[in-house]
């Protein structure tokens, strides 16, 4: 009965029963793409195991192609798919239907959709890759957007040599880049000049530069920057020693590690490694590292590389970033973790000090603006104070770390004895040079040397009641550089041009201070003649509707600067001009006081001016020349206290009087010509000619000391020059209505013009005037 009961399977032909389906029981249902993904996938495991009877190895076949690949990824991948169709010995018909196979679910239907079976199995290997594959996986881009991509290309912090070189190569084979007369392949001279121009290291550039012509094609070139790369890191290496004693430094090999290598070995807490951590961290070798979103430092885009995995932000709380990149902090409060950290001390604002600092390896002094960290134990520096100081890095001592708080090593370059000077203080101090810090951070030692900071910090000062303290002129003058900030050659004349306007930016250039300092001599006093009768003007001159606001606001910044004093009420005047406006070249007003009543009452106080031509006869030749233009001239001389009431003027506005030389009285001239003339009477190789001056020198190292002490001489004696006309040690310039050569001078052309262009006298009056 049992056996009566039991159910009955029906029996295929192989003999075997099938086994029923449990109701219930799971069911594949896979369509679309998913169903061509999963086939794809089955043949590659197929054609893997039965391929050319063994003569491919295990895991050989190639990866699949993706849609929008780049022409680098499509290029390597077309290799690999010829050379894998090569070694498993394919006909024609089935390598056409492997390369289907091996390209992604997207791509697949893309090529389904644009090919039927027929036409696509009836095509050739080369042709299906050519003609079709490559039309639906390349990304379209203009020539000339390669071009850029290629010639914008710079080796990045922390990148070797061979993968920089690697990465130009393959741009460059995008680029296609043909002599057009010949159609010569000229790829190869291409990538030689930009691999050369975009080195990062500028040790090794420089020895580039010299071994130019050495190079003959870009595998000279590789070898040796290579062995450069190789060499200046073994030396690194064995130079290492130990720093200052006391100072949290360590010797640690990891420092000695790029930013890529040292990112790959960075280890999360152990509850996040997986056991396919050894194979992901060999893996981040062969990348390029970038600048994380997540961090801000430079390493492999890869969460497992990052600084800032499972790290928790200390601005907002949140996990996966750090402080530094967190967008909850405002942008006029981000400061950069190692610039914080550094020295254990978190200043708001930044006590910046602006020091003289001084190698003694390249004896460069320059002016550095540094922060003084009284937490730091160290001073440290960023890498952009090398290239100021024109230091290399194998000119340091070694590359030994630092560790901030939290005991994260910072990467350090090296370090280098150094002088740092601010005022009458100096102090000799070991910097150390980090990649991550952008400023210079003063150390506690350094700050107490150079009396920023009291001897017994952080014990406190007693009070003191007052402190009466005399104004200096002299007190903002720069300190005199031991030695030139540049090389003295030509194509550095810009950057010591450059050099000497910020140097004396706030002294002889600074044309916005409040009042305008006073030019040194006697007050200007207007001397009246016997008998001299007052005349005032009770009503002022009517201005233009249309310049109204800008007049007043001229009156109102003349009185800040001290040139003009509003009359108070209550005080009368016996002498009183008016105020006349006129138009500028430019159509913008132009203030201007009819004295000619007061003229006619005054006596001059006479100066005599060398003629223009007798002043640049005397210029010898091949002289390098420099020439400036004092900028508020007149303004500059004080008017003498009795001598004000004289100079009153009324306007819409009120009575306002000069307290400076003003422009229009008969002496103005006289009195400031004599003055800016005793100020500069026994400096040397000048020419001067009312505002404008002239300096000439026979080299450029002996034009930079002429010129920075006719400077400092203007700072001392209150003379302020216009930035803007400022022309430092050229081969030819204009001055006086004369263009001085190299070896001639001649009348500028503008006053030639004049003379041609002037009209035939035709009465006495105008004959006079030509005469």
């Amino acid at each position: 009965m049992a056996s009566a009961n039991r159910p009955r399977y029906a029996t295929p032909r192989g003999g075997r029963p099938r086994t029923p389906r449990r109701p219930g029981g799971p069911t594949l249902n896979v369509t679309g793409p998913e169903l061509t993904g999963l086939l794809s996938n089955m043949a590659s495991l197929a054609t893997q195991r039965t391929s050319a009877g063994g003569r491919l190895p295990a895991g050989a076949t190639p990866n699949k192609c993706e849609m929008e690949m780049t022409a680098v990824g499509f290029r390597t991948w077309r290799r690999s798919i010829e050379t894998w169709l090569r070694l498993a010995g394919w006909s024609n018909e089935e390598a056409v239907l492997h390369i289907r196979l091996l390209c992604a679910p997207d791509l697949q239907c893309a090529v389904d959709a644009r090919f039927d079976r027929n036409q696509w199995e009836t095509m050739q290997p080369r042709e299906a890759l050519d003609a079709i594959i490559s039309k639906l996986v390349l990304q379209t881009s203009n020539q000339a957007v390669r071009w850029s991509d290629f010639f914008n290309a710079r080796q990045t912090p922390g990148e070797s040599v061979n993968v920089y070189i690697n990465r130009c190569a393959q741009e460059a084979v995008d680029c296609g880049f043909q002599c057009p007369g010949c159609r010569e392949n000229l790829s190869e001279y291409m990538l030689i000049c930009k691999v050369i121009v975009g080195l990062h290291d500028s040790a090794l550039k420089q020895e580039v530069f010299r071994r130019c012509d050495t190079f003959t094609d870009i595998d000279s070139l590789r070898n040796f920057c290579s062995s450069f790369e190789a060499a200046q890191c073994d030396a690194n290496r064995f130079e290492r020693e130990r720093m200052v004693a006391g100072s949290d430094v360590i010797y640690d090999d990891a420092i000695e590690e790029e930013p890529l290598v040292a990112a790959s070995r960075y280890q999360p807490p152990a509850a996040s490694r997986n056991t396919n951590r050894s194979s992901a961290t060999e893996k981040l070798h062969n990348k390029v590292s970038k600048q994380c979103y997540y961090c801000g430092q430079w390493h492999v885009l890869d969460k497992m590389a990052c600084p800032a995995y499972n790290r928790k932000c200390n601005a907002c709380g949140k996990k996966g970033h750090l402080k530094k990149v967190c967008k909850s902090v405002k942008t006029g409060e981000e400061v950069m973790i190692s610039s914080v950290e550094v020295g254990a001390a978190s200043l708001l604002p930044e006590p910046t000090v602006s020091l003289m600092f001084t190698a003694k390896v390249s004896s460069a002094v320059q002016k550095v603006d540094a922060i003084a960290d009284t937490g730091a134990q160290v001073c440290v520096a960023g890498p952009n104070l090398l290239s100021v100081l024109d230091l290399k890095p194998a000119q340091l001592l070694c590359r030994a770390g630092i560790r901030d708080l939290a005991k994260i090593s910072l990467t350090s370059l090296g370090a280098a004895v150094c002088r740092i000077s601010v005022g009458e203080c100096s102090t000799v101090q070991e910097v150390y040079f980090i990649k991550s810090v952008e400023r210079m951070y003063l150390s506690l030692t350094a700050c107490k040397e150079l009396g920023i900071v009291h001897p017994d910090f952080p014990k406190p000062v007693p009070m003191v009641a007052g402190v009466a303290i005399e104004g200096n002129r002299g007190s903002d003058i720069p300190e005199r550089p031991i030695s030139m900030p540049f090389k003295p050659l030509e194509e550095n004349v810009p950057r010591l041009e450059e050099w000497l306007l910020g140097q004396f930016s706030t002294t002889t250039f600074n044309i916005e201070s409040y009042p305008l300092r006073v030019m040194e001599g006697p007050p200007h006093r207007i001397h009246l003649k016997e008998g001299a009768r007052p005349h005032t003007c009770f009503t002022p001159a009517s201005v233009p509707k249309h310049w109204g606001t800008e007049v007043k606001k001229q009156l109102d910044e003349d009185v800040k600067r001290g040139v003009l004093r509003q009359v108070p009420a209550g005080e009368a005047n016996e002498w009183c001009a008016r105020m006349v406006v006129v138009a500028k070249k430019s159509g913008k007003p132009r203030r201007t006081v009819d004295f000619q009543k007061l003229n006619s009452c005054c006596l001059r106080e006479t100066h005599h001016t060398p003629a223009p031509f007798d002043m640049v006869s005397d210029v010898p030749p091949h002289s390098f020349k420099t020439v400036a233009d004092t900028h508020w001239g007149f303004h500059q001389v004080e008017l003498d206290e009795d001598s004000r009431h004289l100079t009153t003027f009324i306007t819409p506005w009120g009575r306002y009087q000069y307290c400076r030389t003003p422009m229009g009285h008969c002496s103005a001239m006289d009195a400031y010509t004599k003055r800016f003339d005793d100020a500069v009477t026994d400096f040397p190789r000048k020419h001067k000619c009312v505002d404008d001056t002239l300096l000439y020198d026979s080299s450029v190292e002996g034009a930079f000391w002429h010129t920075y002490e006719f400077l400092e001489l203007c700072a001392k004696k209150g003379i302020t020059l216009k930035p803007e006309k400022f022309s430092f040690c050229k081969r030819e310039v204009e001055f006086v209505g004369f263009h001085l050569g190299w070896e001639e001078y001649r009348p500028t052309e503008d006053r030639l013009a004049a003379i041609r262009n002037f009209t035939v006298p035709s009465q006495p009056t105008i004959m006079v005037r030509f005469c």
